[in-house]
């Protein structure tokens, strides 16, 4: 029973420890990772995944279908990457400014590059891109 009992424990704070840990990422790290992810999800054609991280707010009015006509030239895009987040100096910012770089070739043209910039919100301990709607 005291093995028992003792893995239990073990194993509690050992989850715990893993919370903590995943509670003290810094949100430019967590940007990062996920405005990559949304990124990839656009150039793979899966636009349906990559509306999903627009805010709640967003999502309440546009539908997936709108939200793809705006990034109608993403097939043009040969590769994207976020370069950087800055989530300026506050001990818990609510927002988050990704610059993404992107390769892309339009029709009859040379390759070309880019720069974009994202903002990303903290809504509910999450963070969503901001799409303009």
């Amino acid at each position: 029973m005291r093995l028992r009992v003792r893995a239990c424990l073990t194993l509690g704070v050992a989850f715990l420890g893993g919370c903590a840990s995943f509670l003290s990422v810094p949100p430019e790290a967590i940007v990062t990772q996920r405005a990559q992810e949304r990124l990839d999800a656009l150039m793979s054609g899966q636009t349906e995944e990559s509306y999903a991280y627009t805010t709640p707010g967003y999502r309440s009015i546009r539908t997936w279908q709108e939200y793809s006509r705006n990034w109608a030239g993403v097939g043009m895009w040969l590769s994207a990457e976020v370069t950087e987040v800055d989530c300026g100096d506050l001990a818990k910012p609510q927002r988050c400014d990704a610059v993404v770089f992107v390769e892309f070739k339009a029709p009859r043209l040379q390759q070309s590059e880019t720069y974009l910039r994202e903002s990303w919100l903290l809504i509910d301990r999450n963070w969503y891109f901001y799409q303009k709607p």
